[in-house]
């Protein structure tokens, strides 16, 4: 009994220090993320340190490439195949409790607001992240989004890669799980 209750406890610590941080490469920037259209221009791959689930951003635009949406792509491991697709518009994103990206009903954890302005060829955006699931402390962060005539939109503050890779590092607490984002690596300083 008191063997079972002790593994009882540590199986959970171990699962959080063990599985926490699955590795993150430049490699998995590739793939599903990149497809880009016409009316939908990639812009980042987004990958967190919590679990398998990654997410594609990018943007849809009209025929003079002006933002119509920031789109929001999450694909789940477990659901091999199935993306949840969330377009948010710039009156959306404008409003000022912004948009959830991220997070769970009742715990928002990854909110982007901001201006994007028709005909300018840049914009800023806030990205507000939970850092502290317990105190509700928020980090916050400028992200801006550019294009020079006849490119595609990007990421102008990520690092210089062909294609983005976003790592959102999560920090947990043994018996807690994750409580909050430490960083959003290539976007956040």
């Amino acid at each position: 009994m008191y063997f079972a209750r002790r593994i009882a406890i540590l199986l959970p610590i171990l699962a959080t220090v063990l599985g926490a941080a699955p590795p993150v490469t430049r490699d998995a920037a590739r793939g599903a993320c990149e497809t880009a259209s016409p009316e939908l221009q990639p812009i980042a791959k987004v990958v967190n340190t919590r679990d398998t689930t990654y997410h594609c951003l990018g943007v849809s635009v009209d025929a003079r490439a002006e933002i119509m949406a920031i789109r929001f792509e999450t694909h789940a491991a477990a659901e091999a195949g199935v993306a949840r697709v969330r377009s948010f518009t710039p009156d959306e994103i404008a409003r000022r409790q912004g948009v959830v990206l991220d997070g769970t009903p009742g715990h928002d954890a990854v909110i982007l607001q901001g201006d994007i302005v028709p005909g300018q060829p840049s914009t800023t955006l806030h990205l507000k992240f939970l850092h502290n699931g317990i105190t509700g402390e928020f980090y916050q962060c400028a992200v801006t989004l550019d294009r020079t005539e006849g490119a595609p939109w990007r990421l102008a503050n990520a690092r210089p890669n062909a294609f983005p890779l976003v790592v959102v590092r999560t920090w947990a607490v043994p018996l807690f799980g994750t409580i909050g984002i430490d960083t959003v690596e290539g976007i956040c300083p």
